[in-house]
């Protein structure tokens, strides 16, 4: 089983990382090398030097290709998160186009649906002053008539009744025509 330690020593860590051996065993042997003109170097040294490096080259470069692959993943998915992006304000762009239509076309309907009850309520003033005259001249009528003394008939009592009638029918009519809500 591996551990890993919780706290690296700070002579672990500076004083024998592999690259920093491996630098100091290559200017022992470039010492040597200057020093003695090529009679005390060590071939194996030499050899496993070599390799080491050739070693980490190798290492550097694999970690070179992650790191690039990595960053090639992120730009493709950067990439598409962009044309997500531009996909979701066109759709945003074109629903509130819609929304737009659609609040022009309710208030273009509730315009019209006024501007008919204004006239329905203009009409139905027009005939209920109409009426009205009618009524006026019919109770003038009707006070005439009681001056005389034939007003105790059966026929006036229900001309009475029905003039009765028409103006509670009239009051009624107003009553529903400005009090309750429409229902359109």
């Amino acid at each position: 089983m591996k551990t890993v330690p919780l706290f690296d020593s700070i002579f672990e860590s500076s004083l024998f990382s592999d690259r920093q051996a491996r630098t100091f065993r290559s200017g022992r042997v470039l010492y040597q090398l200057f020093r003695f003109a090529g009679k005390g170097v060590n071939p194996a040294a030499v050899w496993l030097d070599a390799g080491v490096a050739v070693i980490d080259c190798i290492n550097a470069f694999l970690r070179y290709q992650q790191a690039r692959e990595i960053t090639e993943q992120l730009l493709a998915q950067k990439q598409a998160l962009e044309v997500q992006i531009l996909n979701f304000d066109k759709k945003l762009a074109i629903e509130q186009e819609l929304l737009k239509a659609d609040q022009q076309h309710r208030i273009q309907l509730f315009d019209n649906l006024l501007k008919n009850d204004q006239q329905a309520s203009l009409r139905l003033v027009k005939a209920i002053r109409a009426n009205r005259r009618n009524l006026d001249a019919l109770l003038a009528q009707l006070n005439t008539l009681r001056k005389q003394s034939t007003y105790r008939t059966p026929e006036f009592s229900a001309l009475v009744k029905a003039t009765d009638t028409f103006m509670q029918a009239q009051l009624a009519c107003l009553v529903a025509a400005f009090d309750e809500p429409n229902d359109r």
